[in-house]
């Protein structure tokens, strides 16, 4: 509960104060690396590769939805959706992209 308001308050802040705005989508790909932190690297449907920080929600391959912990379910070379939150700020138009939620089902 406490990590899910800390994300609310920083999405708040972020998108009042510094930004011009929150925009959010789905981005699906093929796990590429994973570290010890948690971060992975996805090679997504277009081509490309994009880098996470571990979000705080995730669904396991049963549907089972959980808060924080361990990712149990990513692997690599597993086919995963990420629920990106794109937040671009105001100062120079840079695009900062949050993994918020992670489904591995």
């Amino acid at each position: 509960m406490v990590a899910r308001t800390v994300v609310a308050v920083v999405l708040l802040v972020l998108s009042g104060a510094c930004s011009t705005g929150i925009d959010a989508e789905r981005v699906v790909g093929e796990v590429d690396v994973l570290t010890d932190s948690g971060s992975f690297s996805i090679l997504t449907e277009d081509g490309g590769s994009e880098g996470f920080m571990q979000p705080l929600h995730w669904k396991d391959v049963d549907g089972t939805w959980h808060e924080g912990g361990e990712i149990g379910c990513l692997e690599q070379g597993q086919t995963v959706t990420v629920g990106v939150a794109n937040v671009q700020l105001e100062d120079d138009g840079f695009t900062v992209r949050i993994a918020t939620w992670l489904s591995c089902a």
